[in-house]
């Protein structure tokens, strides 16, 4: 089975999209029920679930398409749908959520905002019982109800128009216009902290379900195994390196989920993925993945032709974008802290993004370093 390993979420990354040729509003803050932490709302969940229907093909398109048997299809849509279940609040329930399996052997997952789920058939088929899937399921479900997308597109949209912003006054009719102007479509990659969190956030998840949540960690494990068996590491471009997450994951392990452990009630259903999944995915040999941009490059190339089949405006509008009026700070309510203590009796450090290209982690640990 060939291919590349990529992120496992696309565990790589997933849209945000900045800029875009509409009419903004103005928004506010909001407290994510799932976090529990403020921060400006940058779209809404319609606009959200509008992002996700309006590119999920072309991304599709872009993996391969969906894999041609019904059974296996219906094998994740239940798996997904059963996690789907376990979210925060009937809000995040009621999203148009879709579970699907990508026919490419990339090894790749990867969630579009408003409930758009893929697995790709070649990271399926390396998975060894159900436990995983849902683990894998569970991490992408996670980034939509932490809504990391559209805190990414807040980032985003900061960057791009923060000093434009600045030198003009709330409620002029330029602002607008600046703001306004055709931006582009890029694929934002997940800081450390959103990445620990939707692995937490899938624990919780799958362990809900009914699943032992040790299949986290054994996904990571099949990541770690699958770099070093000759395949190009791409993932790490932009991912925390699977080590980083398995200690995490194992101290949960210890602490929060420690009574899931040796414990019938939460289980890996290993015999159920092989002869209703991995048994009918033996013979699907999906093609050759399509070349695509690495996550995070602006796809319109600093305002070149995007290559073919690069999602594009096309002449569609995404809904307007609610407008920061204020820092993008992301504020933890008062008890509301998501990822618990480690055995130390520390939090785990995750209020900052880790840079994970070479370059940009050994500035960052000369920065941090500096007296």
């Amino acid at each position: 089975m060939g291919g590349q390993v990529k992120s496992v979420s696309r565990y790589r990354g997933v849209i945000a999209v900045g800029l875009l040729g509409a009419a903004a509003i103005l928004g506010g803050c909001y407290t994510n029920p799932t976090t529990g932490r403020s921060g400006l709302e940058i779209y809404s969940h319609d606009q959200e679930i509008a992002i996700g229907q309006q590119y999920g093909p072309q991304f599709v398109s872009q993996s391969g398409g969906e894999v041609n048997d019904a059974a296996l299809k219906a094998y994740v849509t239940e798996l997904g749908m059963k996690l789907k279940e376990q979210v925060e609040t009937p809000e995040q329930k009621s999203l148009p959520w879709t579970f699907a399996l990508l026919n490419s052997p990339e090894i790749n997952a990867f969630a579009l905002p408003g409930g758009k789920v893929h697995i790709t058939i070649g990271l399926a088929k390396l998975l060894k019982n159900e436990a995983e899937m849902a683990g894998v399921l569970g991490h992408e479900i996670g980034h939509v109800t932490a809504r990391h997308g559209n805190e990414r597109a807040g980032d985003s949209v900061l960057i791009g128009i923060g000093a434009a912003v600045a030198g003009v006054a709330v409620g002029d009719e330029s602002a607008g216009r600046i703001i306004n102007q055709s931006g582009e479509l890029v694929l934002l990659k997940f800081s450390r902290k959103q990445e620990s969190e939707a692995d937490y956030l899938g624990m919780r998840y799958m362990t809900k379900a009914g699943y032992n949540p040790i299949g986290q960690k054994s996904v990571m494990e099949v990541l770690r195994d699958a770099s070093k068996g000759g395949r190009q590491a791409e993932i790490f471009a932009t991912h925390p390196y699977p080590e980083t997450r398995i200690e995490d994951i194992e101290r949960l392990l210890r602490g929060e989920f420690a009574y899931t452990q040796n414990n019938p009630q939460y289980v890996l259903n290993e015999e159920r993925y092989r002869n209703q999944f991995l048994s009918r995915a033996a013979s699907i040999n999906p093609p050759a993945p399509k070349k695509q941009a690495p996550a995070g490059q602006n796809l319109q190339q600093r305002g070149k032709t995007p290559q073919q089949g690069t999602p594009q405006q096309g002449g569609q509008q995404l809904p307007p974008r609610r407008t920061p009026t204020q820092p993008a700070q992301q504020t933890p309510r008062q008890g509301a802290a998501l990822v618990p203590a480690n055995e130390g009796g520390r939090a785990f450090d995750l209020s900052r993004p880790v840079l994970w290209c070479t370059t940009c982690q050994q500035a960052e640990a000369k920065q941090h370093a500096a007296p």
